[in-house]
């Protein structure tokens, strides 16, 4: 059995739950778009369509669902974790300390470390590390 980047197997498929329903980035600091229409619902969610026209919704709980018109969706969650899903099917997860981990739609694994170290691991189970230069 191939081993996976360790947040791959823990994280991924729990983080998914929900993420598909809205998703476009929206900065902690930005403000609702001028003259958009926001809707509230009695959930007390807030969703409008920005400027790019891309569906934003905002849970009570601070996460910020995006979809993008291209397909693409990202779930930011109030402790600044991102969960991107882009259009052709790959995942990527972008923790708080600055950790990326990136599942390809070919099955590729990808995790880049805040210190700029590369693991990638191939479907066939190659694994390549590689360091930055110091």
């Amino acid at each position: 059995m191939k081993s996976k980047p360790y947040l791959f197997k823990s994280i991924l498929p729990i983080s998914l739950m929900g993420l598909l329903t809205t998703g476009s980035l929206l900065l902690a600091n930005q403000t609702l778009e001028k003259n958009a229409s926001v809707q509230i619902n009695s959930d007390g969610t807030k969703s409008y369509q920005d400027a790019e026209g891309s569906a934003v919704q905002i849970q009570p709980d601070g996460t910020k669902l995006i979809k993008k018109p291209d397909g693409t969706s990202v779930q930011i969650k109030p402790n600044g974790t991102k969960l991107i899903q882009e259009a052709d099917g790959s995942l990527v997860l972008i923790q708080t300390d600055g950790t990326k981990l990136i599942k390809k739609h070919d099955g590729t694994y990808i995790q880049i470390k805040p210190d700029g170290t590369k693991i990638v691991e191939k479907p066939d189970g190659t694994k390549i590390e590689v360091k930055p230069e110091k």
